[in-house]
Parts: structure tokens; C-alpha cells; sequence
């Protein structure tokens, strides 16, 4: 394993951001307690109150059971990282889902020239795709294991 150098630029004391995808995961779902104690139970908490609502054979409680699921398994990914390591992969898959759906609805949908910057658009739907989607699905397929 190759180790990396400090960059020789770098200011004393400066933390650097982190660059990859696999930092951000690491960090957010590797065992941070701050993550593990400020994520973990507000996904609880939203989970509880999603579940206590009235529920009916539609299709909004079908997505309203995916993202309780979502939830959760948020919540198990990090609380327990090491061990729930497949709910880390449930998250970062759902999200890459949810974005590659975006994209698909919009383009049923056909082009909007009208749309404003924070309206649903194809271009919008793109660029979720790109900032979220792809690094999520390539978390979830190329996670490490520990």
C-alpha cells in the first residue's frame, strides 16, 4: 500500500478537504461518532414518524416504505459501520436510483426551455445524475471492505 506525502505547500495546521469519493465515505459511513451520534438518530427519529402515518395499497406508500427503508438502513450504516456494511451500499444505491429516475422522468417528459435553475428539468436531472449519482453508484460497487 502506497503512502502518500504530505503536500509540501500545505500550511501548518490546515486540514485539508476531502478529494475522493472514498474520503467522504469513509468519513461518513467509516465510524465517525460525530456522524454516528448526529445522523443516526435523526434517521431514527424520521423513520418512526414516516412508519406512524396512515397507510394505504398506492404507490406513494410504496415510496414512502423505500425511503423508511432508506432510513434505516442510514441509520445502520452509521451506527454500526463495520457491522452493517451492506447498509452503506443500500444508501449510495438508492441514491443512485433516485437520481437515474430523475433523469428518466424528465426525459418522458421531454425538454423544458421555460424551466428556471430550481425547476424540474432535464438539465437539472443531469446534473444530480453527475454530482450525486455516479459517485454513489461507484461507491456502492467498488466499496472497500475492512
Amino acid at each position: 500500500m502506497m503512502r502518500s506525502r504530505p503536500n509540501e505547500d500545505a500550511v501548518e495546521g490546515h486540514i485539508e478537504a476531502p478529494t475522493t469519493a472514498e474520503t467522504v465515505n469513509d468519513t461518513l459511513f467509516g465510524g465517525s461518532r460525530f456522524m454516528a451520534w448526529t445522523i443516526g438518530p435523526v434517521a431514527i427519529v424520521a423513520a418512526i414518524g414516516l412508519a406512524l402515518g396512515p397507510w394505504a395499497c398506492n404507490t406513494a406508500s410504496v415510496a414512502r416504505a423505500a425511503v423508511l427503508v432508506v432510513l434505516l438502513m442510514l441509520a445502520v450504516a452509521v451506527i454500526a459501520p463495520r457491522r452493517g456494511a451492506f447498509a452503506g451500499r443500500v444508501v449510495t444505491g438508492a441514491v443512485f436510483l433516485a437520481c437515474l429516475l430523475y433523469v428518466v422522468e424528465m426525459a418522458i417528459e421531454g425538454p423544458d426551455v421555460t424551466a428556471k435553475s430550481g425547476d424540474p428539468s432535464l438539465g437539472n436531472a443531469l446534473q444530480a445524475l453527475v454530482v450525486f449519482g455516479i459517485p454513489c453508484f461507484w461507491l456502492t460497487v467498488r466499496r472497500r471492505r475492512r
